[in-house]
């Protein structure tokens, strides 16, 4: 059943079997204040569309591409698919989770957080398009959120914890973490540009950074308890003066990528190069001193560049 003109009927609308389309041009094809339910059918949203509730026990949501599906009430979920090739937007008057425990997401495109009262993430996942918080706060919990772009709106509105992880996927340039996330479980990198990070970040668990990873900048502190670093690719670029670099002091396995010294402290403020088995080890030249630390063994699998200032 395809609805391509404004239905003004109102209550709760069942999907039980088949496809209801909703695909009505300039508006919404119901009345905003409408709630559905999805119990082994399918719900396309073809247009933009605002409901109150959606509850979607088992079957299928779709969003079609340059549609957006906004739910201002409650979001339940038994079972059942999403398919988002177009953007879903959470604006709940109170707390709501997303995307469901046991619901299998095939898609999801472009996601807006945009609730005072915060959404968090109930299950592992990727935002293949843009993630927006515009108002509230987006927790990951126990949870991986994948990025593939730039946070937009209010990147700082994005909360995790030892519990998190993160993986900053992709091909755009720009994808950073952003200086709230303080602390995670595993923090992955396969961005082919690579990472900014925007503040100190404590990973508990594993920093990967893969084989088409680009650069990782590090200004700040990156410090690892009990975890492990491998980098199979890319770049790890540190920044911070005056102390052992990397500030990682779980287990390295760095079979390939690179890591740079990148400080320009000098004297007491220099940096120093952990004892440890790099792949690549470069100095960059830009004035700053290294020291080879005075305990334990550095090896270098590969190449070694050991770049003088001029």
């Amino acid at each position: 059943l395809t609805l391509s003109g404004f239905n003004q009927y109102t209550g709760n609308t069942t999907v039980s079997n088949g496809t209801l389309r909703l695909n009505y041009t300039g508006g919404g094809t119901i009345p905003s204040s409408n709630s559905i339910t999805i119990n082994g059918g399918i719900l396309r949203v073809s247009t933009d569309q605002t409901i109150n509730n959606l509850t979607l026990t088992s079957g299928s949501l779709i969003v079609d591409a340059g549609a957006t599906l906004t739910i201002t009430g409650t979001y339940t979920t038994g079972s059942g698919f999403i398919q988002n090739n177009g953007t879903i937007e959470m604006k709940g008057s109170a707390l709501q989770s997303f995307p469901g425990v046991t619901v299998t997401v095939t898609s999801m495109n472009n996601l807006i957080v945009n609730n005072n009262f915060g959404v968090n993430l109930n299950k592992s996942l990727n935002v293949g398009g843009v993630l927006t918080l515009t108002a509230g706060t987006f927790t990951v919990g126990a949870n991986t959120l994948t990025i593939n772009n730039p946070i937009a709106g209010t990147p700082n509105n994005l909360s995790a914890n030892n519990t998190s992880s993160v993986t900053i996927a992709g091909t755009a340039a720009g994808v950073d973490l952003p200086s709230s996330v303080s602390q995670l479980n595993n923090f992955t990198i396969s961005n082919t540009v690579g990472t900014y990070l925007q503040g100190n970040l404590n990973v508990g668990g594993t920093m990967f950074i893969s084989a088409a990873a680009g650069t990782v900048e590090a200004d700040f502190s990156v410090t690892l308890n009990g975890g492990n670093l491998t980098m199979q690719g890319g770049e790890l670029k540190l920044g911070k003066n005056g102390v052992v670099l990397p500030e990682l002091t779980g287990l390295y396995n760095l079979t390939g990528g690179t890591v740079t010294f990148d400080g320009v402290g000098i004297a007491s403020d220099a940096q120093t190069v952990r004892p440890v088995n790099y792949f690549n080890l470069t100095s960059s030249a830009n004035g700053g001193d290294r020291i080879l630390s005075s305990t334990g063994t550095i090896g270098i699998a590969n190449v070694f560049t050991p770049a003088i200032a001029t």
